[in-house]
């Protein structure tokens, strides 16, 4: 690429012995890989980055996993810093639920490398009705009563939308969201 008299030169490269791109940037500045590897064949995908500063040492390191479930492919974990600090996120989803639930295939749970976590659950049409949120140190399994949880119901009347907040089981917080 040539902008104002300068050539900034991009070279992708597969080599098929390691099952990786490996792209050069900034001229030569940069190198980073990408590798997939699948561990459990056809159901668990990890794919690698890796990027290289100009002496070849790591700069940054990426590793994401993802699952192959009945209605297509979705990253279940990834990990920054696999080799250090190992900041891990993970995600899960309703698979174990009919396909007609309306939350089947939706993201069921998050956790954050933080250890902070989120689950979900959802109406009709695919939108998130409850968020229950980790509140000091509950944990993954708690019962809403010892979380934040945000409740939200849709209907065409007005108001259209009500979300309500609480916490521990105490409502905090209530509002309406009209549409015209």
């Amino acid at each position: 690429k040539t902008t104002d008299g300068e050539t900034t030169v991009n070279e992708y490269v597969w080599t098929e012995s390691a099952q990786q791109w490996e792209l050069t940037s900034g001229n030569g500045l940069r190198r980073g890989t990408r590798s997939t590897a699948w561990p459990v064949p056809g159901l668990v995908r990890v794919d690698t980055e890796i990027t290289r500063n100009l002496d070849g040492t790591i700069v940054d390191q990426l590793v994401e996993r993802s699952q192959v479930f009945p209605w297509g492919t979705n990253l279940i974990e990834r990990v920054v810093d696999p080799d250090g600090a190992a900041l891990t996120t993970r995600w899960s989803y309703y698979d174990d639920v009919p396909a007609d639930n309306p939350n089947y295939a939706h993201l069921k749970q998050q956790i954050a490398p933080s250890g902070y976590w989120e689950r979900y659950e959802y109406a009709s049409g695919g939108v998130i009705a409850k968020t229950i949120a980790q509140y000091l140190n509950a944990p993954t399994n708690a019962p809403d009563s010892l979380c934040r949880v945000t409740t939200t119901s849709y209907q065409s009347a007005l108001p259209n939308v009500t979300i309500v907040e609480s916490l521990l089981g105490q409502e905090t917080a209530r509002r309406y969201q009209t549409f015209t």
